[in-house]
């Protein structure tokens, strides 16, 4: 079962609401929290260089908080290459990856193009060369 804190407002799952609930010790198993931790909706640092760092070594500190007081696994939902310039939607998917390693799993927005375009394909992130086959651990994408 996947369950996911408010958006409005955003919470990030270290709310006591979110780490008392649906627990391993409370006899609960397969219980995982998706947080989405969006670059492009405002509330982030200006410039590419500073939100691609924001993206890598912030959300790396913010999955380990979330672990220190939840004890569910985090999956990262939602996620893209939004957030910076074009040319920059290589970076931003490589500095996601290496920040969301501690989390149990991550899921893209869309295969395929979207309302939102290149930085919401994950298929376009593997035409371009953004994310390569080997990161995923699923050699057959």
């Amino acid at each position: 079962m996947v369950i996911n804190p408010l958006i409005s407002p955003f919470q990030y799952g270290t709310e006591p609401e979110w780490t008392s609930f649906m627990n391993p010790d409370q006899g609960y198993t397969n219980v995982f929290m998706s947080i989405h931790y969006y670059h492009c909706f405002g509330g982030m640092p200006s410039g590419d260089d500073n939100v691609i760092n924001y993206a890598h070594y912030q959300r790396q500190q913010q999955i380990a908080q979330y672990y220190q007081v939840n004890p569910k696994p985090m999956l990262i939902d939602e996620w893209s290459a939004c957030g910076v310039s074009p040319g920059r939607y290589g970076d931003m998917i490589q500095a996601q990856v290496a920040g969301f390693g501690q989390a149990a799993g991550w899921v893209f927005w869309a295969w395929s193009q979207t309302w939102g375009g290149d930085p919401w394909s994950f298929k376009t992130a593997f035409q371009n060369g953004w994310i390569t086959p080997d990161q995923t651990g699923v050699a057959s994408c």
